[in-house]
C-alpha cells in the first residue's frame, strides 16, 4: 500500500467530519426550547430533559410542551453521538497519518504492512470479546 494513499484517506477522514459540522450544529440550534417554556420549569427539569437515560422528567412536564422536550432531546442526543464518532474518526485518522510516515520513512514491505493490519485486528477482537 502507498504511504501518500493513507495520507489522503486520512486527509478525507478529517474533512468530511469538519463540513457536516456546520449543518448538524445548525439542526441543533433551531430546537432549542423556547423561552416561554424554560420559564414554566425548574432549572432542574430542563436540564434533566437534556441528559440521556434519565426520563424521570417527564412526569413534570405538561404534554403540550412534551414535543419541544423531546425534540430538544433528540438533537442534543444526536449532537453527543456525532461528536463521539467525530473523535473516533479524528483518532483513525491520526493513525493512519502516523502509519503512513512511518512506512514512508522505513520502506515497509506488503508482508510487514499485513502483519501490522493482523496484529490491530487481533487486538481489537481481544478486547471486544473480554467487554
Amino acid at each position: 500500500m502507498n504511504p501518500n494513499n493513507l495520507i489522503l484517506l486520512s486527509n478525507i477522514l478529517l474533512i468530511i467530519p469538519a463540513i457536516l459540522l456546520l449543518p448538524i450544529l445548525v439542526w441543533v440550534s433551531k430546537a432549542k426550547l423556547p423561552k416561554n417554556i424554560v420559564n414554566k420549569y425548574s432549572w432542574k427539569v430542563v436540564y434533566m430533559s437534556s441528559i440521556p437515560f434519565a426520563y424521570a422528567w417527564k412526569h413534570s412536564v405538561n404534554e403540550e410542551d412534551l414535543v419541544f422536550f423531546e425534540k430538544h432531546r433528540t438533537r442534543a442526543i444526536a449532537f453527543a453521538v456525532f461528536m463521539l464518532l467525530n473523535g473516533n474518526i479524528i483518532l483513525f485518522a491520526n493513525v493512519l497519518n502516523a502509519l503512513s510516515t512511518y512506512m514512508e520513512h522505513n520502506q515497509w514491505t506488503e508482508t510487514q504492512m499485513s502483519w501490522c493490519i493482523n496484529q490491530l485486528r487481533d487486538q481489537h477482537v481481544r478486547i471486544n470479546s473480554n467487554q
